[in-house]
């Protein structure tokens, strides 16, 4: 495996293709403001549930097989997620990242990243766990910028259901990160869940 054979990864919400077309019309109409932010690329747009930091690949595949577990150990069913605003981190005024927020109602999602969180931490692939905000990247400023009020985006109500959730991996490379995906386990009506196979 590249790089002495440590691997950078995440556990993730992939989104729908509709959604990385709409956030490929957002981010053209943000290009517009000319805003300084480096754009994320659509393919690449995603939902955290936890970073795992980059650890030898042995890690990597422990955390695999035990995220495996976790996710099949109880019933999940699929989930809806809206869309409800533009913002910034750590605020909106003086930003170095650019973000959607991601709203659900019902808890699944907070308590999903709250399981994939812990079993992170319990296999000491992070320290401590963040809070969690529910949220997709759009971009990222070397310099703190304002994020604008952007009610269009509020008003654009895009709605999707989440259906699975997936390890990744992180390759950095100078035009950006590459993600590949490591597993990824699907979500069934009746609450079972399966990996699928890559």
């Amino acid at each position: 495996m590249e790089d002495g054979g440590r691997v950078r990864s995440f556990v993730c919400l992939e989104l729908p293709s509709a959604i990385r077309r709409f956030f490929g019309d957002v981010i053209a109409r943000l290009r517009q403001d000319k805003l300084p932010f480096r754009w994320g690329r659509t393919e690449g747009l995603h939902i955290t549930l936890a970073f795992c930091g980059e650890h030898p690949a042995s890690t990597v595949a422990r955390f695999t097989r035990a995220l495996g577990e976790e996710l099949e150990g109880a019933p999940l069913r699929p989930f809806p997620l809206r869309l409800v605003g533009l913002n910034g981190f750590p605020r909106r005024i003086n930003a170095r990242v650019l973000v959607a927020e991601v709203e659900e109602r019902s808890g699944v999602l907070n308590a999903l990243a709250d399981r994939v969180g812990r079993l992170a931490l319990q296999e000491e692939l992070i320290e401590e766990r963040p809070r969690f905000t529910p949220h997709v990247t759009l971009g990222r400023a070397r310099e703190g910028a304002t994020v604008p009020e952007a009610p269009w985006f509020a008003a654009s109500t895009a709605l999707w259901t989440a259906d699975s959730v997936t390890y990744m991996r992180s390759d950095l490379r100078p035009s950006g990160p590459l993600y590949s995906a490591m597993g990824r386990w699907l979500l069934k009506e009746d609450g079972a869940v399966r990996r699928e196979t890559l």
